[in-house]
């Protein structure tokens, strides 16, 4: 909850269309038996590479067991429902006693997408209609067949003279089948076979872009492909460039705040007015890739920008796998207003950052933080929090007092409402156990 209510004020700003077809009939049968008996290919079309088309069964497979007693459970309650007289009353305590395996139920018709009725439901429903890949819930139908499959077989068992053995002989038979998926299992067609402690970005790259990312940082922007089997695709990945490489990039890994209203204004300017964009963004580098390869997928869009700024680029480095350019004139990521071309010293802290405006603004005035608005930040001289505003590129816009010489821009999510609902929620689960253990005489599962 902590983490949840800060994205929660930015999830309600998210454009997230439902898409995905779900898994097909080749994946329910990967479900069923193993490589090479089922070759089944990614619910997705587009992930992956012509190799995987046919080599994606470990992606759906649990052991076999547990997903065929959970189908004839599902059979069975189906076929008794309909000779069933009571059957409200019937269907009420079967569910009761086998919770786990309704939840499985809902999750695989979840998971079918749009051949599944709750799919299309849920894709009209507010907040739920987020969720936009159907073959996401895969992991919550193994889970669940898992734990209800393993709840029926074991009621089975006790009904057997030789539960040891059948116990000891079913875990076996479980293990070597899950042992062999997982032997099969082949590695990501584009593989992190790096430890970022010993990781370096490539001497020439370093160069280019040396003793440019402290004091007064540039921005780095990534078009590269979003998935690639190359060998060094490490070193192009925009959210690999701050965290690993200590070099500041537009965007970053966080898929919620790259949907966000916030940025995608950021984006929609990039493509809108590249040039201008980039110089008011603070990017002063671009990398884009040197050529296409199969298993490359790239962003329209983003290949559209690549192929301009190769045009209007005034350097460029051809690094293995891909290409550095370097822009001119662009902005600092903090300056006066009415100096553009003079940098302010930046001092990144955990919560956001200290500029200096020391010499700067004696006499006071606008100072442009060249950083999207976002809900939390806010702005202190001392003690005093300053107001701002935000101009045509989503920056933040403040005005200084005069004799100011430091300012701190922090973000602060709402840790208390976070603490308090993730206690509210700790509490209903408590008094949630108590009432159904007094009404039902059980727990809930």
């Amino acid at each position: 909850m902590p983490l949840f209510v800060p994205q929660w004020s930015i999830f309600p700003t998210v454009s997230r269309l439902p898409t995905g077809t779900g898994i097909t009939l080749g994946g329910v049968m990967a479900m069923l038996l193993p490589f090479p008996l089922v070759r089944a290919q990614h619910p997705e079309v587009g992930f992956g590479t012509s190799y995987d088309k046919e080599h994606m069964t470990p992606f759906y497979y649990s052991g076999t067991l547990f997903f065929v007693v959970s189908l004839l459970a599902v059979a069975a309650v189906i076929v008794l429902f309909i000779f069933k007289r009571d059957r409200g009353r019937f269907l009420g305590r079967v569910i009761k006693d086998n919770a786990w395996l309704f939840l499985a139920l809902a999750a695989f018709i979840l998971a079918l997408g749009d051949k599944g009725v709750l799919w299309a439901i849920q894709s009209k429903l507010p907040f739920l209609n987020k969720f936009r890949m159907p073959f996401k819930f895969l992991i919550f139908v193994n889970l669940f067949t898992i734990m209800a499959g393993g709840v029926i077989i074991e009621r089975c068992i006790r009904l057997s003279p030789n539960q040891k053995f059948l116990r000891l002989f079913l875990a076996m038979l479980v293990i070597c089948a899950v042992l062999y998926n997982v032997s099969i299992s082949t590695a990501s067609f584009y593989s992190y076979a790096d430890r970022p402690g010993d990781l370096q970005l490539p001497g020439q790259m370093h160069d280019f872009i040396g003793g440019k990312t402290s004091g007064s940082p540039m921005r780095i922007l990534s078009l590269v492909p979003e998935r690639s089997p190359r060998p060094d695709y490490i070193f192009s990945l925009c959210h690999n460039l701050p965290s690993i490489f200590g070099v500041y990039a537009f965007g970053g890994y966080d898929p919620i705040i790259g949907s966000s209203a916030y940025f995608a204004k950021a984006k929609e300017n990039l493509s809108s007015y590249p040039l201008e964009a980039a110089k008011a963004y603070a990017i002063q580098w671009v990398i884009v890739e040197d050529r296409v390869e199969e298993g490359d997928v790239l962003d329209p869009a983003n290949a559209q920008l690549a192929d301009f700024f190769l045009a209007h680029s005034v350097r460029r480095l051809d690094v293995s796998g891909f290409v550095v350019l370097e822009l001119d004139k662009a902005r600092p990521l903090a300056y006066a207003k009415e100096n553009p071309r003079k940098a302010m010293p930046v001092y990144f802290r955990s919560d956001g950052m200290d500029i200096d405006v020391s010499g700067v603004h004696d006499s006071g005035g606008s100072i442009i933080i060249n950083t999207l608005w976002w809900p939390g930040l806010r702005i202190i001289d001392g003690q005093q929090q300053l107001r701002y505003e935000t101009d045509f590129w989503g920056r933040v816009v403040v005005d200084v007092p005069p004799q100011t010489s430091i300012i701190r821009f922090q973000y602060l999510p709402p840790w208390k409402e976070g603490f308090l609902a993730g206690a509210s929620c700790l509490l209903c689960a408590v008094a949630l156990y108590f009432l159904t253990k007094r009404l039902f005489g059980c727990v809930p599962v």
